[in-house]
């Protein structure tokens, strides 16, 4: 029986399992949990800013924009947001806030 079930009765039942249900979802789509996938062709993309940022502890290193460069020539704005959105996922929020800001004039891309 749910919170809200047990202080208002039945009636409350469907919208305690509503909020359940909403929780779930949430949960699921928390970078912890979420299982985000990349297009096999930008795999390797991928790799490599995540070994930039593990040598450099960030993606201040003259690699960084080069990379973005053959993301846009090669897959476009999506692709580079593709990148960027499993960076996010792997690495947190800081570090694909910093690497939207080194990849700032890229094609479309404004960081």
């Amino acid at each position: 029986m749910g919170l809200l079930s047990w202080l208002f009765g039945k009636k409350a039942a469907t919208a305690d399992a509503s909020a359940n249900e909403l929780l779930r979802i949430v949960r699921s789509a928390s970078p912890g949990h979420a299982k985000l996938q990349v297009s096999p062709a930008l795999k390797p993309y991928v790799t490599r800013l995540r070994q930039v940022h593990a040598k450099v502890g960030s993606f201040a290193a003259a690699e960084t924009p080069k990379i973005g460069q053959e993301i846009y020539d090669a897959h476009g704005h999506d692709g580079m947001v593709e990148v960027c959105e499993m960076i996010r996922s792997q690495l947190g929020g800081g570090p694909a806030r910093d690497l939207e800001y080194k990849w700032n004039g890229i094609g479309e891309w404004r960081g």
